[in-house]
């Protein structure tokens, strides 16, 4: 159901101010911020994501070709951070991963890390390109919707996805009902207050179209550490870690990594610790509220 302008997608508090204003398509755009949880948001789907019934908004064609061209490099991505971020489920689950759900999951790049590691893995996206590339490559990705999903899993997983999800606050209850008891939620999203953020607020001529971390059409929602766990909070999930970090990747980290500049990677490094990486990781767990 469409909202009011002003109200916060999340808290639906309706006391929330604009903070910035542009223009899309001779349209006057407005991204308001929430008083009461600091998220940015605009009520309005610019540029619905095809078969998701206006429920969220689109990737940039060029990020998406990206996906497909580096598929390989992305492959190896998935796994390296996979290897990090799965004995931190393991733990906060209290027992061993088996059944995995990763929604938005593009052409599935994580399919064979999990394979190896006799993981079950269920990987969701409605990108029809995302399809065809995946059955290309013999993974099996799948384009149903997480109300057709009746398995439960130990873990569902989404990096880049809440960003672009019209109603967060539906979309993870939908989510806890397929967990396990004691089952891990995990989502990455950009940080909107980490330094790129930042910048791209303090460089309004040369980025009109954005505003920190909504970038319009397609990043329609803000999240900072504040606003995630708000939303976690909402929906009935146990916060467990919010963390904010940084990515030196080449090809997918923040604008910084291809300088090679050390100075400006250490300040970037250490500002992660201070809440201001780029990337913002938040881990829930199933909560009985019985």
């Amino acid at each position: 159901m469409p909202l009011n302008a002003n109200i916060c997608p999340i808290c639906m508090h309706n006391e929330s101010r604009v903070t910035f204003t542009t223009e899309y398509f001779q349209k006057e755009v407005q991204v308001w911020r929430c008083k009461d949880c600091d998220f940015d948001f605009i009520n309005t789907n610019l540029a619905p994501q095809q078969d998701s019934n206006d429920s969220s908004s689109e990737t940039p064609e060029d990020i998406v070709k990206k996906y497909y061209l580096n598929f390989v490099i992305d492959r190896e991505v998935a796994s390296k951070s996979l290897d990090k971020r799965m004995p931190i489920f393991s733990r906060i689950r209290g027992s061993d991963i088996r059944d995995v759900l990763e929604i938005g999951c593009g052409p599935g790049t994580a399919y064979n890390w999990f394979r190896k590691n006799n993981i079950n893995w269920m990987g969701l996206d409605v990108d029809e390109n995302a399809l065809d590339h995946a059955e290309k490559w013999d993974i099996p990705v799948s384009s149903q919707s997480i109300e057709e999903i009746n398995s439960k899993f130990d873990l569902i997983y989404f990096h880049q996805v809440l960003e672009h999800v019209m109603d967060p606050v539906d979309f993870l209850k939908k989510i806890k009902n397929l967990l396990k008891p004691d089952g891990v939620v995990a989502a990455g999203v950009p940080n909107n207050n980490g330094f790129t953020a930042i910048f791209r607020r303090l460089l309004n001529k040369k980025y009109p179209l954005d505003y920190g971390f909504i970038q319009i059409p397609y990043h329609l929602r803000a999240y900072n550490k504040k606003s995630l766990t708000k939303l976690f909070n909402i929906a009935e999930i146990e916060v467990c870690e919010m963390n904010e970090v940084e990515s030196f990747h080449e090809i997918y980290g923040e604008w910084y990594g291809s300088q090679n500049s050390t100075i400006v990677k250490m300040i970037f490094k250490f500002g992660s610790f201070l809440g201001f990486g780029t990337l913002l990781y938040g881990i829930g767990k199933m909560r009985d509220f019985s």
